[in-house]
């Protein structure tokens, strides 16, 4: 893993040492960016050094059908929990620096044509927050904690939101979402 363990060099080692000479190498990030996919693979290939491994890399899987479909089903289950049916849905993904989209970064393209696909099935009243902004220099807006204001200020009384670019439950799904945004 990039942040916790097992780290990737780690893992090349092993992998090394288990004599494996192919692999698929899949980021669980869903939507390509240079600051997370990019760098994650960038440290593989770095740990992989000259090693007799023939890496396949998978830059991306944000239209892939069962990740749609798993993100289908985990909305529908949150809108089950709901009495009423005006329920607004709020995609929240993880904030990059501004300055990585405006040079060509496709991750914000990525993940509204993930929200597309997902609202082809589910014709969703939705907006799109960024979360998790860290440092000094201009992130991606509106954050998800300006979204939740502006709804509520709008009368929203029913909010479901959706950690679109997470794949687990970590700190900024479980403490930034849970606890923070309530």
């Amino acid at each position: 893993m990039r942040y916790w363990h097992p780290f990737i060099k780690d893992t090349v080692e092993t992998i090394s040492e288990d004599r494996v000479k192919k692999l698929i190498v899949l980021s669980l990030y869903p939507h390509y960016s240079k600051a997370t996919t990019g760098s994650a693979f960038i440290e593989f290939r770095r740990a992989l050094n000259g090693k007799p491994i023939e890496a396949i890399y998978i830059e991306h899987w944000y239209n892939f059908s069962p990740y749609i479909e798993a993100l289908i089903e985990a909305i529908e289950d949150g809108l089950a929990e709901f009495k009423e049916r005006d329920v607004s849905v709020l995609f929240s993904a993880h904030s990059l620096p501004e300055d990585f989209i405006i040079h060509g970064d496709p991750y914000v393209e990525h993940i509204k044509k993930t929200i597309k696909e997902i609202n082809k099935r589910l014709s969703l009243k939705w907006y799109l927050s960024f979360q998790s902004k860290s440092g000094p220099v201009r992130w991606l807006s509106p954050t998800t904690e300006e979204v939740i204001v502006e709804l509520a200020d709008a009368n929203c009384r029913n909010l479901l939101i959706v950690p679109i670019s997470f794949v687990s439950d970590h700190i900024e799904t479980l403490y930034e979402i849970d606890v923070l945004y309530k």
